[in-house]
């Protein structure tokens, strides 16, 4: 039996609650990941042991005896009819097999049957359907109570906003996570790039940050979406787990696609090994398994903590994070001016793949960091996609490391940089004359989901751009073949160029001249203006000159776009060098036309299809402009609400399973060209 608690102890516990309560406050209330979840856990493991060891520290409001608390001004409070309840957690199997003898106890030595569920990373939701219609969505908050966030649930596409089908309760909660799927979040932060915006830091802040956004409509262009994994039982719904679930998927409810009923630990064990090798592939983050006893009578009689459940708790895969050395910093201009510094590193696998490069995304988070060159960093994966920097070992730092020193100038024109107020960023404002800016612009311009000139890369551009025979998106369309290759009258010429490749780029140019106004919109650059904006611009305004004369009023009024996008519209347009920019397209003269969409053909209609592999002749983005135009609804993703699965060249493993386990009917590359009038 441990004696009275020494003055290190005392003072161990209270700076471990301190550290805690620091990082929950950072975690659930500013959306912020400051430390990696295994350094989290390990703070809060030390924090439970020692109170274990010593009975008489334990205080009700110790981190370890209660949930997070996410709850933030500005959102109605509402109190869960039962307590939203967080899992216990672990990194080891041979805590997990300790899970399970403890739950065979609990049951008198009766074995029970577990489910594997996959954990996504995101923000806890509770959903209430009451007649059928959804009527309310609260967020985890203490656990006892959570935010009001109906509205902006509303706006997650997966979520319906009436049950199908038949057999549901008059009342029905359901508990789920609401994440943001990887794609989402890349694009999210391409945006945020071209603004000069600070980037998201991982996919789960960004979720839990969207959620909680004043504007719905900011919301919706988040493009949030929705796994819901518990339904709070009611006698006359099902006896199990796994049974309830299916209930639930069959009243067209977001329901998770990753889940096995295991017969025993083992069972369990081995799900967790087959998932750590898939997990990589999904669209969205996880980070581990959760499981969970099936019968619902079994859970009942386990009962509960005043922190988590005795029927569940989560295996958490440990984290991507390896040590190398960071070489250098090199600060990049991007094509709205933003200085970014990348870090380069001994390279080292990470995640799968060779790692040399990373962000450091502005000089406040080498800051934060307290990085020097020749540090041992700990590089992982953000959203198991990005490779970041989380930290430095102390202890391995070498005599000669190096400060690192923000330029002053554009690495790229020497301009002096600038800084606004309240912003993370320093940039150039030399927009007309620094070569990053003008080259990323007509890179942008002419890139595949834009003009779609294949053969403007970055090399060419920079060649052309340094020539001066291209310094704005407008000098691209004065090119003739002769400025280009060496001739009697141009003896040096353009490297690279003979007359045949600068006879093929110029008709490109040319032929550019006849696109959609939504790739042109979208070429422009206009600041938070991507392909699925450009698009509904297009869809809604119908002509370049009336984009360009709307409202900030009549923007905001178009689905997916808020009003602080539509501002940043209006003042693109209005802005001196950028309305110059467009008035000389103008007069060159482009075939602006809009995609009709249901004018093509009716074969799709009805239809929402996901394409996995490679089809023949059709990229990504044209297959799903054929889709549309045939009156079908593309889709990222295999989800309940999906019609169909087209297969084409080496289709993805979990796409097709998913679909097989939802009994989604699946189209060979002939038989969707059929449905779409192509031989």
């Amino acid at each position: 039996m441990a004696g009275e608690a020494s003055s290190e102890v005392l003072a161990r516990v209270a700076a471990l609650r301190a550290q805690i309560q620091e990082l929950d406050q950072r975690y659930y209330g500013q959306s912020e990941s400051p430390v990696a979840d295994g350094a989290y856990d390990a703070l809060v493991r030390e924090l439970h042991e020692l109170e274990v060891q010593y009975p008489e520290l334990r205080l009700a409001n110790s981190p370890t005896q209660r949930v997070g608390d996410d709850r933030t001004r500005g959102f109605r409070k509402v109190r869960h009819a039962v307590p939203m309840q967080s899992l216990d957690n672990t990194y080891s199997y041979q805590e997990l097999r300790e899970f399970d003898r403890r739950v065979r106890e609990g049951l008198d030595g009766a074995q029970p049957t577990y489910i594997a569920e996959l954990k996504y990373d995101g923000v806890a939701l509770a959903v209430l359907y009451r007649d059928g219609e959804l009527v309310q969505a609260v967020t985890r908050g203490n656990g006892v109570e959570g935010d009001d966030v109906t509205a902006n649930a509303r706006t997650i596409a997966v979520l319906p906003h009436r049950l199908q089908g038949t057999g549901w309760p008059r009342e029905v909660e359901l508990r789920g996570e609401v994440f943001m799927p990887r794609a989402v979040f890349r694009e999210l932060n391409e945006e945020a790039e071209r603004l000069g915006r600070p980037p998201l830091a991982n996919p789960r802040n960004a979720a839990s940050g969207s959620l909680k956004l004043k504007d719905s409509e900011q919301v919706r262009a988040r493009r949030l979406d929705c796994r819901l994994y518990y339904v709070l039982h009611t006698p006359q719904l099902a006896n199990t787990h796994y049974e309830a679930l299916q209930l639930a998927r069959s009243w067209g409810l977001p329901i998770s696609d990753y889940e096995a009923v295991c017969g025993g630990i083992d069972e369990v064990v081995a799900q967790i090994e087959q998932m750590a090798d898939r997990r990589a592939d999904l669209p969205f983050d996880t980070d581990g398994i959760v499981v969970k006893v099936n019968d619902f009578d079994e859970q009942r009689q386990l009962g509960s903590t005043a922190k988590s459940p005795r029927w569940a708790i989560a295996y958490k895969y440990p984290a991507r994070e390896v040590y190398t050395r960071l070489l250098g910093v090199d600060f990049q201009v991007g094509r709205t001016g933003t200085v970014s510094p990348v870090a380069h590193l001994e390279p080292i696998a990470v995640g799968g793949s060779t790692v040399a490069r990373a962000t450091l995304h502005n000089e406040d988070q080498i800051a934060r960091l307290g990085l020097m060159i020749g540090d041992m960093v700990g590089v992982i994966k953000a959203g198991e996609v990005i490779p970041r920097i989380n930290g430095y070992e102390p202890s391995m730092r070498p005599a000669d490391a190096r400060q690192i020193v923000y330029p002053t100038h554009c690495p790229a024109c020497g301009t002096p940089l600038r800084r606004d107020e309240g912003e993370a960023r320093w940039y150039c404002p030399n927009s007309l004359g620094c070569p990053a800016q003008v080259e990323g612009a007509i890179v942008h311009f002419a890139s595949k989901n834009a003009l779609n000139i294949a053969a403007l890369g970055e090399a060419t551009v920079q060649k052309l751009h340094q020539a001066a025979l291209v310094t704005s998106i407008p000098d691209l369309y004065s090119l003739t073949p002769e400025r280009l290759y060496p001739s009697a009258q141009n003896p040096a010429g353009i490297e690279g160029f003979a007359r045949k490749s600068a006879v093929a780029l110029v008709e490109a140019i040319g032929q550019s001249r006849r696109t959609t106004l939504a790739r042109f919109l979208f070429g422009l650059g206009i600041p938070g203006v991507g392909v699925k904006t450009a698009q509904d611009l297009a869809a809604s305004l119908r002509t370049l000159e009336a984009v360009q004369q709307a409202t900030v009023e009549q923007l905001a009024a178009i689905e997916g776009i808020g009003e602080q996008m539509a501002q940043a519209i209006v003042e693109f347009f209005t802005n001196a060098q950028s309305s110059r920019v467009v008035q000389r397209l103008v007069e060159i003269g482009f075939d602006l036309r809009v995609d009709e969409v249901a004018q093509l053909g009716r074969g799709l209609e009805g239809m929402k299809v996901v394409v996995t592999g490679t089809l023949a002749g059709l990229g990504r983005t044209e297959a799903q402009e054929l889709i549309r135009a045939h009156g079908g609804v593309a889709q990222s993703g295999v989800t309940g609400q999906t019609t169909h699965l087209v297969l084409g060249a080496k289709p993805g493993r979990d796409k097709v399973e998913k679909a097989e386990k939802l009994g989604i009917p699946m189209l060979t590359e002939e038989e969707f060209y059929r449905l779409v009038g192509r031989k």
